[in-house]
């Protein structure tokens, strides 16, 4: 009974002894879900003074090792260069023995500190009401200035780095096939496959992945005009109806180079990029628009001076047909004419004493008057006068 007494309260001794400690950093810590911190002998804690804003971090040391809180992941410690150690899918056990399974303490031993960490991200902020009232005069076809979006900075310091982070990016003044540049403004969702590298190849790695998305963005909007992005700004009988299929591709272009360029520079794996809109200076898009407008009412005259031709040809084709008509009836009248001539007076005029005869009979019948007939002579004949 005794036995089982002394076990109990040194479980709860150790265990709050333990938690003490761990929650201090000291000996052992605890590592919150989804992060990394990284070992070092000397800590850069930032050193006390009278003016906080003045603070600056001490040197610190060299980071020893990683401890991981990353669920269903491990640290792949490759060799003795930590830019290579990766976080990769399994169990951690490293630095986690008895206190781990019993009060969730992770191993870190005398006089071994957990580095400070400086993190700066960016977040996107756009004025609700004004985009409301934006689309709502849209709707209604009267003019409206969409509200741009405003760059918020954040920084701040933290022992444990989270794998997967976010940051928001605004790429001004993307260049574009044509004369004019866009803002493209979009997140980027990413995973520190290389906890180190990504602290320290570079000194600021938000900059730096900022930096290679708007070189990446850059190269796929330099291929195309802006209007190519600008759909519902600049509508065009080319691009109309393919807002939702043109941003899906240059968001997925992005990703793809994102993915090259970024896990060799500062160790970090693009997982997912959000394009939030595409948008331009207010003055180039007024620009552009005037200039879409002067297109499309030359368009317009051009396509009414072609439907004017196309009237005057079938006009003209229709003046043909009439007196190809008229010719073709002249023609038959004359052919038979002619006819009549080889087939009736030829015969009658060669008809001898009867042909003075048939003459006035042929007279008669068309004129209906005979007001002279005379027989004698060589040549027979008869004199008609007029109706």
């Amino acid at each position: 009974m005794f036995f089982w007494i002394w076990l109990i309260a040194s479980y709860f001794i150790v265990g709050f002894v333990v938690r003490t400690l761990a929650s201090r950093g000291t000996i052992w810590c605890f590592v919150p879900a989804g992060t990394n911190g990284f070992l070092q002998r000397k800590s850069n804690r930032k050193r006390a003074v009278a003016d906080p804003q003045k603070a600056t971090p001490a040197s610190g040391s060299e980071i020893l090792d990683i401890v991981c809180g990353v669920p269903g992941h491990k640290i792949k410690r490759a060799g003795h260069d930590l830019m290579n150690w990766e976080v990769v899918p399994g169990r951690e056990t490293h630095r986690r023995g008895l206190m781990y399974y019993l009060y969730g303490a992770t191993w870190l031993g005398p006089f071994m500190e957990i580095r400070i960490n400086k993190i700066s991200e960016v977040r996107l902020k756009i004025d609700e009401a004004k985009l409301r009232e934006a689309e709502e005069k849209r709707e209604r076809g009267e003019e409206y200035e969409m509200p741009r979006y405003k760059e918020e900075p954040l920084s701040y310091d933290t022992t444990f780095v989270y794998y997967s982070r976010e940051n928001d990016v605004a790429t001004r003044g993307a260049e574009t096939a044509g004369t004019y540049t866009i803002d493209v403004y979009g997140k980027v969702v990413y995973q520190e496959k290389f906890p180190v590298r990504a602290r320290l190849k570079v000194a600021d790695s938000n900059a730096t992945l900022t930096s290679l998305v708007d070189e990446v963005v850059t190269d796929e909007t330099g291929s195309h005009q802006p209007e190519y992005y600008l759909f519902e700004d600049v509508p065009t009988e080319e691009v109309h109806g393919k807002l939702k299929e043109r941003k899906e591709q240059l968001r997925t272009d992005v990703l793809k180079k994102l993915k090259e360029r970024a896990l060799d520079v500062i160790g970090i794996q693009a997982e997912r990029y959000i394009l939030y809109a595409i948008d331009m200076d207010a003055k180039q898009r007024e620009l552009l628009q005037l200039q879409e407008k002067t297109k499309r009412e030359q368009e317009a005259k051009i396509l009414a001076a072609d439907l004017e031709v196309r009237v005057a040809i079938k006009q003209a084709r229709r003046a043909v047909v009439v007196a190809t008509g008229e010719r073709n009836a002249q023609l038959r009248v004359n052919e038979g004419q002619a006819d009549h001539v080889q087939k009736v007076i030829i015969p009658i005029a060669n008809a001898g004493e009867f042909a003075a005869r048939a003459r006035e009979a042929e007279a008669y019948e068309n004129n209906k008057v005979v007001t002279t007939s005379v027989r004698g002579g060589a040549t027979p004949a008869v004199l008609v006068g007029s109706k």
